[in-house]
């Protein structure tokens, strides 16, 4: 279980104590809350193997560096999408359309028995999101969508009160509605790439590359690419190309693997260039929005260093054959001068 988990059972203790104190509840609510300690003790025995390491490593949950990723922000706007099942607004807005009708017929009818099991699963479900994004702005923390998905269950339910809601309103709306959410959802699948195809990129290098080319990997912190392509031994310049010149010069690579391309400097992007590679294919991935791509690079210019190196023997000769001349003019000059 993720950790954020943590806020499914924070939410329902908020909304047996909210049940509590404006309904009387008190029963309900030592008996949820029982249950929800209990809880707390399985999970924390569970975790107890390396619950001091996640203490210890707490600063990891803070935005200190100014580019993770924040509340009002990419990761915040998917978080709401996801609601309505898809990461695209095209394909989340039908879904977030029966959710927010369902939601309304639910506040309308909450009186009545039947809906008011409605109201309570959800309202439990989803509390823990706003304490969940409240705590990832006070305590200056952040967050990815995904963080969120704890609270779909309550959003299923709402989903289904709104299509309840329709089929009772007119019966051709809930058919169409449902008929456009099928559509929807299989056209998210259908154009949606991978997540971020490391492993289509490793396999495009092996079957290019010429024997005995080496492979630099330019990536984040670890060496991932290694689950495809350890066998190829492939070097790293991590943090982004943070070493990038030194890895470069120290293993003279003819394939580069590059992910989270947006993370790379157009400085670096030069020094590529200026090293005789250029981009030889590009696979799409969906990770981080707009950063999930996988870049394939290719060393078009091998013989780099040693043309450089015929250009340098080539001024050497041309000035040793030179020299002789230069000398016999100016003894051809002596003599003029000694003539006269």
């Amino acid at each position: 279980m993720h950790f954020v988990g943590v806020f499914v059972p924070i939410g329902h203790a908020a909304w047996l104590g909210w049940r509590a104190l404006r309904h009387g509840e008190i029963g309900r609510a030592a008996r949820g809350g029982l249950a929800i300690a209990l809880a707390a003790v399985i999970a924390a025995t569970l975790y107890a193997p390396v619950l001091g390491e996640i203490l210890t490593r707490h600063e990891v949950f803070a935005a200190s560096r100014g580019d993770e990723p924040a509340l009002f922000g990419a990761e915040g706007w998917h978080a709401l999408l996801q609601l309505g099942g898809s990461w695209y607004a095209w394909a989340a807005w039908p879904g977030l359309g029966v959710l927010i009708a369902g939601a309304a017929s639910l506040l309308r009818r909450r009186s009545k028995p039947e809906a008011s099991l409605f109201v309570e699963a959800a309202a439990a479900g989803l509390m823990g999101l706003p304490i969940f994004l409240l705590v990832v702005l006070v305590a200056g923390s952040w967050m990815y969508a995904r963080f969120a998905l704890f609270c779909l269950p309550a959003a299923a339910l709402l989903v289904a009160a709104g299509f309840q809601s329709l089929w009772r309103w007119k019966r051709p709306a809930a058919i169409a509605a449902g008929v456009l959410l099928l559509a929807v959802s299989f056209g998210d699948l259908a154009v949606r790439p991978p997540k971020q195809p490391l492993r289509d990129a490793a396999d495009f290098v092996r079957a290019n590359r010429a024997s005995g080319e080496g492979v630099l990997v330019i990536g984040l912190a670890y060496r991932v690419v290694d689950i495809y392509l350890a066998d190829l031994e492939p070097d790293y310049s991590l943090g982004h190309g943070a070493d990038l010149r030194r890895a470069l010069a120290g293993s003279d690579p003819g394939w580069i693997v590059l992910y989270y391309p947006n993370h790379i400097s157009p400085q670096r992007y030069a020094l590529l260039r200026e090293s005789g590679f250029r981009q030889d294919k590009r696979f799409r991935g969906w990770v981080d929005w707009t950063n999930g791509d996988v870049e394939v690079w290719k060393k078009t210019k091998r013989r780099t260093r040693i043309i450089h190196e015929r250009r340098s023997e080539g001024n050497a000769l041309q000035e040793r054959f030179t020299a002789p001349t230069q000398t016999t003019q100016r003894r051809g000059n002596s003599r003029s001068e000694k003539e006269r």
